[in-house]
């Protein structure tokens, strides 16, 4: 009887461990992202017009303004945070100057619980037919609101599809452990 209960205990042990791990690994570390998303066209802005430090940074590095700003309205799912709306604003640069077109990306998120994530980045648009969209995105963690403050991560995927698109990557909640 004494054999039983301390193999008992010593499971009981080793489950608390156990769990405290899973927990701790699941915390701050990184996750799947994928998001589908429809957008509807809002309007266009004035070169300049929308300010943000990521937009900022970007012109100052580029030596001028965006040649031209899109904003965006977006309904979507994604497996982090469900159904959303989000404003999204694409800042493109083309011409000459440019090697290979490219919209910069601001992208603002609140999830059906009311927190928020912002995604800033880089679309680089097809120079040739035979060329795909290329993106090089990313969370911006001082931006985040409730469970995404301080959440990390990439967009590494992107694929049009029509009327919307579907992103994906990762995404590191800082101590957003399921319960």
């Amino acid at each position: 009887m004494k054999h039983i209960s301390t193999y008992t205990c010593t499971m009981a042990v080793l489950g608390l461990v156990c769990a405290g791990l899973c927990l701790q690994s699941e915390a701050g570390s990184a996750k799947p992202f994928r998001e589908t998303g429809l957008e509807t066209f809002v309007g266009l802005h004035e070169p300049g017009a929308i300010q943000h430090p990521f937009l900022e940074d970007l012109r100052m590095r580029m030596g001028r303004l965006e040649d031209m700003a899109v904003e965006m309205s977006q309904s979507s799912i994604n497996n982090v945070g469900g159904e959303g709306v989000s404003t999204a604003y694409e800042f493109l640069y083309v011409g000459e100057d440019i090697p290979r077109p490219f919209a910069a990306i601001l992208k603002f998120e609140t999830v059906a619980n009311g927190d928020q994530f912002v995604i800033v980045g880089y679309l680089f648009l097809p120079a040739t037919p035979e060329d795909s969209l290329v993106i090089d995105a990313w969370f911006l963690p001082e931006e985040g609101t409730g469970r995404f403050l301080g959440a990390g991560g990439s967009i590494t995927s992107v694929v049009p599809i029509p009327g919307g698109y579907v992103i994906e990557g990762t995404m590191t909640t800082v101590g957003a452990a399921k319960k």
